[in-house]
């Protein structure tokens, strides 16, 4: 310590300002050091996986100078982005160790500096030497200049003026400068010189790519022409609303994007490409649209990727869009920004282009490219006239992607831009990467679907608008909501985090004069309308005035009515049910905006009414209830030529039907008729019906391996492969479904249905994934794993819920699923939690390309699962404070405790982040580069302060593209299992606060109950026209159960399943029993394979 003192001394570094630490230095992101006492050699920073060298580009410091901690000293040029190299503290800078233009090399040193001291006031006059530059006689070509340097914005201690780079040491004379070569003697027509400068990287890159692609590809374009006029008059009539409304600029982009997708469903291989060895052996087909498009940029063209355009309307394309030019433009595009594409849209016409050949961006297939509109003569049934019109080009690759194809999309393309009406002809039953039979439900990969307003408008609507019975407006009005897609939705996976479209309420007069009679009809017809008659109902204020209550002040801690919190949720519930009883009963999907119906089947799969029973029977809605149980026993029928998800299906409708027999059964003061009441109509209904159902769903697990298929045909009893990702299931998906078919087993006393979600397990365990993270798809025809993606989001998520609840719906009889959580929870802490940074907010991130690969900071709101299944395995279900008593209280649960109490404070900051007050459906988090370990010291802030610039802020990040909210369950699911486990009032007033958010920006006007959001990031927020059915399956239950008395489904009673569904806990006895055993695993937990087995594997 003393020499180190000494030696500051000699530096003359105040000692105050440089003091031994007793914890290693928390670095900035990217930044690595070699630490030598009071000086720091400064690194050239890790990039990206592909990156590892590039050309210092510019000093933004000169020697001598005072720097500030994370200020920007260097920029170095890549073939991809700029990357800034920053001071990891605060000091002075001794000595550049490379000159400008030098190549680097990731870990190279680059800067010394000396730590500590105080900026000097003659630093902030000292002139910087100026560096020398060609005369300004010579001036260069916009396309030979080298780009502008990189500006920080101004700072008190800023240098004056750009510093000079050092110059090499050297004993022989320079050279004379290669940048200009001039003849000796001009000619007589005056003076003429050559300039010859040198490429950057990027556009060398560029260059690379593009002699790559035409050595690669087939390439043919073919060409056509559009008329522009319906989608000009489109952008003129509402370009100032939409502006003022929501701040995006409506332009062609968005329209021919989603022109695109709408293209790709008839023809997937434009949107497919070729992968494998010697120009490839292998075609990508792909559910999702991933557009690149094309941005000029002083260095080059670069192609930022706009990803899910298939699940954007027209705003959200040109937002996200518009967000990706100006980080191009500003020069802060990441890697991550412009990897992958799927297909690419070049818009030459911005430069007056009439005409090109675009060159295919490989791996791609194709690419459209735009040109400049013109007025043209053209012929109009029999007619001349002048139109707007503008040239298509489409260059494509003929090895995957025939001429007759091409021209089918290109005139699709063309059509829809033309006339957006056709699109209501568009089936979106046709899946982006294949051709599925018409009979296929929405659900079956809904994902990726492509959502529009279109297929809503179909005669299965409950109110159709005349014109044919499609739905359809004639005119601009009609196209405006067609492109926009206001109105037709899909229902979602659970496990996807993928957007449905937004839905703006451009409404046209008459709509608005309709909607003031609907209102006056309602005052006058009294109570009844508003189901004030209806059996244990009071009486009920209108939609519009319901929400009044939201600006009264209200009592806090002792003083709060929890009861009454507890009916503000019933009355949500009653406005969201009776919107839907009037407007859509009996359809699949309900659309409380356009107050639409919507089939997924022919006869309807009850995919709302029967997600929404349990619920009912706890708020004790009898005569909603009777209603509910009189459509299944009369209207029901699982004898459809259907394929239909076998995960969704397994955990809406057989777990609600099982749910609701429970209820019926063991509470029957909560069901109007018991489902075992001798004699009485329907008698057995929901057990029978959840029989015949699974019946039909055991199909599904009839592959080689005993995986079950991603879908099943209901009247075939055929299971059906998934057709996308290679054929792999969802791992979480195959996972999903023990609970269920052990349940109905256990009531039943078929061992089949136990056995054979038994086998699942025993496949995936076999496997033996590293430290109990699986991948997040699974074959089932082989039982392997596919790739390497590890993840507690979508296609993850709920195979970690389900070890947990298995053991304990069994009443702790299988330690089996209790060895395999612990093990995963243990690889969660170990591989996938970190610390975001200023604040120290826990993160629960994922590893995409596997364990031994970089962290990803995303969380989706999905995650938000897992605060309360962590405290739920810590305590059995009990409170904290009663498990604490056990003799099997432990070090571990303690810190499984203090986890899960992390993790919900992130997920509620998730929340508190966002304008709305509703959170994201991805948050990044911003974190160290590399992550902090989980070990690290981190002190997040107690309380979430309101200020918009407030510290804890910076930690959380929402992309364009992720802000749209759907009314998703996790978070409210987690705040109850920590409310019953630790009693901590907290979490009961965080419920409460996020139903007002729900209540204040999800309402629908004129009674049409509650929507999801496209934009939770706005106020008032983008709305989209659709009512998830977990909305009232879940989110509504779970707010109801925060504000009831604990002894109401107590939690070391039941298990609820991934839907909320509520099933008992019962004894195995004799008839069933685990059934498997997991193989020997050493003491890292990897399996220990016999030599037999790995000769055979070798083999």
């Amino acid at each position: 310590m003393l020499s180190r003192r000494l030696v500051a001394t000699a530096r003359s570094v105040p000692l105050r300002r440089y003091q031994p630490r007793s914890l290693p230095l928390q670095l900035p992101q990217m930044m690595q050091h070699v630490r030598s006492y009071a000086d720091k050699i400064v690194q050239v920073p890790q990039m990206a996986e592909s990156i590892s060298e590039g050309t210092l580009k510019q000093w933004s410091k000169q020697v001598g100078d005072f720097v500030e901690q994370d200020e920007e000293i260097a920029t170095i040029e890549t073939d991809k982005i700029d990357v800034a190299v920053n001071a990891p503290e605060a000091g002075t800078i001794k000595e550049f160790l490379v000159n400008e233009e030098d190549t680097v090399t990731v870990g190279q040193d680059i800067v010394k500096m000396e730590l500590g001291g105080e900026k000097s006031s003659s630093s902030e006059s000292k002139p910087a030497p100026e560096k020398n530059s060609e005369p300004e006689s010579k001036p260069e070509s916009k396309s030979e200049s080298k780009p502008e340097p990189k500006k920080e914005a101004p700072k008190d201690d800023a240098p004056a003026s750009k510093p000079a780079a050092p110059a090499k040491e050297t004993s022989k004379p320079a050279p004379a400068p290669e940048k200009e070569s001039a003849t000796s003697a001009a000619p007589a027509f005056g003076s003429r010189e050559e300039r010859r400068v040198k490429m950057n990287r990027m556009r060398l890159r560029i260059a690379e790519r593009l002699k790559q692609s035409q050595n690669t590809a087939a390439s043919l374009t073919t060409f056509n022409e559009v008329d522009m006029s319906s989608l000009i008059e489109f952008r003129k009539l509402y370009r100032d609303d939409v502006l003022k409304k929501t701040g995006v600029k409506l332009g062609f982009m968005s329209a021919f994007s989603r022109a695109c997708v709408l293209a790709m469903r008839d023809i997937p291989a434009v949107n497919a490409s070729i992968e494998g060895p010697n120009g490839g052996d292998t075609i990508v087909y792909r559910d999702y649209v991933d557009i690149s498009v094309a941005v000029a940029t002083e260095k080059g063209l670069v192609t930022p990727v706009v990803r899910n355009t298939e699940s954007l309307d027209m705003l959200g394309i040109e937002k996200a869009i518009a967000d990706m030019g100006k980080k191009a433009r500003d020069n802060k595009l990441t890697i991550e920004d412009m990897a992958g594409g799927t297909f690419t849209i070049s818009n030459g016409g911005v430069f007056g282009s009439l005409m090109g050949t675009p060159i295919i961006n490989l791996p791609q297939t194709a690419v459209l490219g735009l040109h400049a509109v013109k007025d043209r003569a053209v012929a109009i049934n029999g007619k001349i006239e002048i139109r707007p019109m503008m040239y298509l080009a489409l260059t494509y690759d003929h090895r995957l992607l025939d001429g007759r194809e091409a021209v089918q999309f290109l005139v699709k393309v063309k059509e829809y831009i033309e006339d957006p009406r056709l699109e209501a002809g568009a089936t979106a039953l046709n899946d982006m990467s294949f051709n599925v039979p018409k009979n296929v439900p929405s659900f079956s990969n809904p994902q990726r679907q492509l959502e529009d307003r279109y297929w809503g408008a179909s005669a299965n609507s409950s109110r159709s608008y005349r014109g044919g019975n499609t739905g359809i407006f004639h005119g601009v009005q009609g196209r405006v909501e067609d492109l926009l897609g206001t109105k037709g939705q899909l229902p979602m996976y659970k496990d996807k985090p993928y957007a449905h479209h937004a839905s703006r309420r451009f409404r046209p007069l008459w709509r608005r004069k309709r909607s003031i009679l609907v209102t006056l009809l309602c005052f006058v017809t009294g109570l009844w309308f508003f189901g004030f008659f209806s059996e244990g109902s009071k009486a009920r204020e209108s939609a519009t005035t319901w929400t009044g209550w939201l600006g009264v002040t209200e009592p806090t801690g002792k003083k709060v009515d929890w009861l009454k919190r507890r009916e503000r949720v019933v009355e949500a519930f009653e406005l969201s049910w009776d919107a839907y009883e009037r407007y859509a009963w009996g359809y699949d999907e309900y659309h409380p905006i356009a107050k639409t119906g919507r089939q997924m089947a022919p006869k309807g799969l009850g995919w709302i009414i029967i997600d929404s029973l349990d619920t009912m029977m706890l708020m004790n809605l009898t005569s909603r209830l009777s209603h509910a149980r009189q459509w299944l026993a009369n209207d029901l029928t699982w004898d459809q030529d259907q394929d239909v998800n076998t995960f969704e299906t397994t955990i809406r409708m057989m777990g609600g039907l099982l749910s609701a027999h429970y209820l019926s059964t063991e509470f029957p003061e909560l069901a109007a008729i018991k489902d075992d009441d001798p004699g009485a109509p329907g008698e057995d209904l929901y057990l029978e019906k959840a029989k015949d159902l699974a019946d039909r769903l055991m199909s599904a697990f009839d592959s080689p391996s005993g995986v079950p298929y991603a879908s099943v045909n209901l009247a075939t009893y055929k299971g059906i492969v998934s057709h996308a990702d290679g054929g792999a299931s969802s791992t979480a998906e195959t996972t999903t479904l023990q609970l269920e078919f052990k349940y109905l087993a256990k009531l039943t006393g078929e061992k089949d249905f136990w056995d054979k979600v038994e086998r699942v397990m025993k496949v995936v365990d076999d496997n033996g994934a590293q430290d109990g993270l699986v991948p997040i798809y699974l074959y089932a025809t082989t039982g392997e794993f596919r790739g390497d993606n590890i993840r507690l989001g979508s296609r993850g998520d709920s195979y970690y819920e389900y070890l947990i609840k298995q053991y304990l719906q069994t009443n702790k009889q299988e330690p089996v699923y209790l060895e395999m959580w612990d093990e995963a929870l243990a690889g969660v802490r170990k591989h996938l939690i970190t610390y975001s940074k200023p604040s120290g907010f826990t993160v629960l991130g994922e590893r995409p390309s596997g364990l031994n690969h970089e962290l990803s900071p995303k969380m989706d709101h999905l995650v938000c699962f897992m605060p309360g299944t962590i405290a739920l395995g810590a305590t059995g279900g009990i409170p904290e404070a009663e498990a604490r008593k056990l003799p099997t209280w432990n070090k571990k649960k303690d810190e499984d405790m203090k986890l899960a109490r992390e993790l919900m404070q992130t997920c509620w900051g998730m929340y508190k982040w966002m304008a709305t007050g509703l959170a994201a459906e991805i948050t990044y988090f911003n974190i160290d580069n590399p992550p902090a370990s989980p070990s690290a010291s981190h002190h997040p802030p107690k309380d979430f302060d309101p200020d918009p610039h407030a510290k804890w802020r910076q930690d959380f990040e929402v992309h364009s593209q992720d802000v749209h909210n759907l009314q998703r369950p996790e978070t409210i699911e987690s705040v109850f299992y920590m409310w019953r486990i630790t009693g901590d009032i907290k979490y009961r007033e965080w419920g409460w606060e996020m139903f007002k958010s729900f209540v204040n920006y999800t309402s629908v006007e004129d009674g049409g109950g509650f929507t999801s959001l496209s934009d939770a990031n706005t106020i008032p927020p983008v709305t989209r026209d659709n009512l998830e059915s977990f909305w009232m399956a879940e989110t509504l239950k779970y707010f109801y159960l925060l504000f009831s008395p604990d002894d109401l489904l107590p939690m070391d009673k039941v298990v609820f399943n991934t839907e909320a569904h509520p099933l008992p806990r019962f004894d195995m006895g004799k008839l069933f029993s685990t059934g498997w055993q997991r193989k020997p695993r050493d003491a890292n937990g990897k399996l220990i394979v016999e030599k037999k087995e790995e000769q055979k594997e070798q083999a």
